[in-house]
């Protein structure tokens, strides 16, 4: 273990306004940091999967949906709650990115 070192675990994701980054975790253990990432990441995909479903539930059932593309789908957001928005918006505009690792030296 380098004690020089600490490891930095940011979220971003990206909106009208711009991107947007959060540090998630700060830690001194390489390995700990790979383990928090792999957990983020892989929580991020269960939300993404989420996502999914809410697309399904609240996309417009026009016969014609089929071979509308995906730009100019329609749907009942206005029926979402804040977190099956946030989910919806996950998956779709594929606003939250990866969950990375930067190292930072220690003086």
């Amino acid at each position: 273990m380098n004690h020089n070192k600490a490891y930095i675990i940011k979220g971003s994701e990206i909106d009208q306004t711009g991107r947007k980054e959060w540090i998630e975790i700060i830690t001194r253990s390489k390995s700990k940091a790979e383990r928090f990432k792999i957990n983020l990441n892989k929580s991020l995909l269960k939300e993404i999967e989420k996502g999914r479903e809410v697309f399904d539930l609240y996309i417009k059932n026009d016969d014609d949906q089929n071979n509308t593309s995906w730009e100019e789908m329609e749907f009942y957001t206005e029926k979402m709650n804040d977190k099956e928005f946030s989910a919806f918006c996950s998956y779709r505009y594929g606003t939250k990115l990866p969950f990375r690792i930067e190292e930072m030296e220690m003086s």
